[in-house]
């Protein structure tokens, strides 16, 4: 019996109808993130949007 353990597929990226929703994907799939991601989710972090919806993404967990 081989019991080799399986790698966890990759999450397939999906088309983001806003940033608020690119932003809880990246946080919710840290492992799918790239390095333009990243650049991304630091300027959203210094932007209005991120100040305006903060309460609400610590509400959820992913600040």
């Amino acid at each position: 019996t081989d019991v080799t353990p399986t790698p966890e597929p990759v999450p397939v990226r999906p088309l983001f109808a806003c940033t608020h929703e690119r932003y809880r994907w990246l946080m919710h799939h840290p492992d799918a993130r790239t390095d333009a991601d990243s650049a991304w989710l630091r300027d959203y972090r210094r932007g209005e949007e991120y100040a305006d919806l903060k309460d609400l993404y610590a509400a959820e967990g992913i600040e």
